[in-house]
């Protein structure tokens, strides 16, 4: 399937103007942000081994939760990539039937390519936390940034599209982190999902930029790396800590 197919039956499949929100001209089709593609960006690991390795991984279905989305979930465990979390990753979920599925670098549009290529395996998942959106406003050689708009919409596309694939489970999704110098694109973009959730029922939003963040969304210097964009190991906690509940609730030790 070309690309401009992808785009007409991502379209046809979920419209995110339905939400309530007008994202987008109603003549026109959904944004890019909505319409699936492979990797994007060179980083710091080989993104199709991974994407290799997930599918190994994913297949023999033993997961009660996932966790979908970019560096800030890749880098929080030491696979393939960067331990920003210095362990932390393995101490709370090693023993636990957890999967990571974060990809340093991705956007909405990666993250809607590897579900519909399967990543999702054969798991059946009771929660999963869905921590995408950042890099929406990361520009590079390869790409010019989006709107918070865009951006929503393609965080909304990804909320969907799992759904569509696991009625059952509950998505828990985060409010992008603060990030130095996108303090209006983060603020904006958390705003419109803010104003959608709450006509999901299986969606939960949760936004912890009130303790990551200054209360103009700036980072606080004390959860983050030096780049203000990826949090470190105390930033991990404050993760952690906000969702252990959901964790406890829905996921098991492995055998």
């Amino acid at each position: 399937m070309n690309t401009e197919d992808q785009k007409y039956k991502y379209t046809e499949k979920h419209d995110v103007r339905d939400s309530g929100i007008e994202l987008i001209p109603l003549e026109t089709g959904l944004p890019r942000t909505c319409v699936p593609v492979s990797k994007i960006e060179d980083d710091c690991y080989d993104w199709w081994a991974r994407h290799e390795a997930k599918l190994r991984e994913t297949a023999a279905g033993d997961a009660d939760v996932l966790f979908w989305g970019d560096s800030l979930t890749h880098f929080w465990c030491a696979e393939s990539g960067v331990d920003n979390s210095g362990g932390l990753w393995n101490d709370l979920y090693g023993d636990l039937r957890v999967i990571n599925l974060g990809f340093g670098f991705d956007r909405t549009q990666n993250v809607l390519w590897r579900i519909e290529n399967g990543e999702l395996g054969r798991c059946r998942p009771s929660l999963m936390v869905v921590n995408i959106g950042t890099n929406q406003f990361s520009v590079s050689n390869a790409y010019d940034g989006d709107t918070p708009e865009d951006a929503a919409a393609g965080v909304q596309s990804v909320v969907f599209e799992l759904h569509d694939r696991t009625p059952d489970a509950i998505v828990l999704l985060m409010a992008l982190f603060p990030r130095a110098g996108r303090e209006r694109e983060i603020a904006r973009t958390n705003e419109i999902l803010r104003f959608w959730v709450p006509s999901i029922p299986w969606v939960v939003f949760m936004d912890i930029g009130g303790v990551l963040g200054t209360e103009s969304g700036r980072p606080r210097e004390y959860f983050y790396c030096p780049d203000l964009c990826h949090i470190n190991r105390s930033g991990y906690q404050v993760w952690a800590a906000a969702i252990a509940p959901w964790i406890s609730r829905f996921c098991r030790r492995r055998n």
